[in-house]
């Protein structure tokens, strides 16, 4: 495997990629242990897993960007 020429860009996408499972993983167990808010509604629940499945897309364009010059 070969090292990318933008590696910011490689390490960058995999630290937000695991930022935004965090966040949305299991937002129930997740959130009081980390920022101490309990999650019990559904919505926000649900907008926490959003906001995961952003991260995890712009991680991913991220991590293809550094090995594709033209992204």
């Amino acid at each position: 495997m070969r090292i990318p020429k933008n590696l910011n860009l490689l390490l960058s996408g995999v630290v937000v990629i695991i930022a935004g499972v965090v966040y949305g993983g299991h937002p129930s167990y997740i959130m009081p242990e980390l920022l101490g808010f309990e999650v019990v509604d559904l919505e926000l629940k649900n907008m926490l897993r959003a906001v995961m499945g952003i991260y995890m897309g712009v991680g991913l364009f991220w991590i293809l960007g550094s090995y594709k010059t033209k992204l």
